[in-house]
């Protein structure tokens, strides 16, 4: 899947000051698209039990930053007629899934985030995601 641009951006310091995203090209079928959408949370979630930075505001606020890829969900399973008592549950399962591909690939995650650190604009391209790419193989 293209990934064109991954940045930080300052946050409201509820999740340790930061936030950010990422630009790619999602797959048209909502089945494919449902864990990437979800890989934001689930990811920051992570992070947070990982760093030691976990607390209810944090997990709230991660929950709120990810309202756009619920909706962009939400949107694909309307666009295949999805009664709304399944969208609900393909948002836990995507979840699930988003969480084992992470699991495998953790390593190429923190990879990508020391390097955004690195970066004077907090941003890397699709070049340097590309090279990232190569070291790392990301399934």
């Amino acid at each position: 899947m293209p990934v064109t641009r991954i940045w930080l951006a300052p946050g409201d310091g509820r999740v340790a000051g930061l936030g950010g995203g990422t630009e790619l090209h999602l797959p048209q079928d909502w089945e494919l698209a449902s864990p990437i959408l979800a890989a934001g949370e689930v990811a920051a979630q992570r992070w947070l039990l990982h760093t030691g930075r976990w607390s209810d505001a944090a997990a709230w606020a991660v929950e709120m930053s990810a309202a756009d890829d619920r909706r962009r969900l939400a949107d694909a399973a309307e666009r295949a007629d999805l009664p709304y008592v399944e969208y609900r549950g393909d948002w836990d399962r995507a979840c699930t899934e988003a969480r084992r591909l992470l699991a495998c690939q953790w390593f190429a995650v923190e990879a990508i985030a020391l390097q955004l650190l690195h970066e004077p604009d907090g941003a890397i391209d699709e070049r340097a995601i590309d090279e990232l790419a190569d070291v790392f193989v990301i399934r």
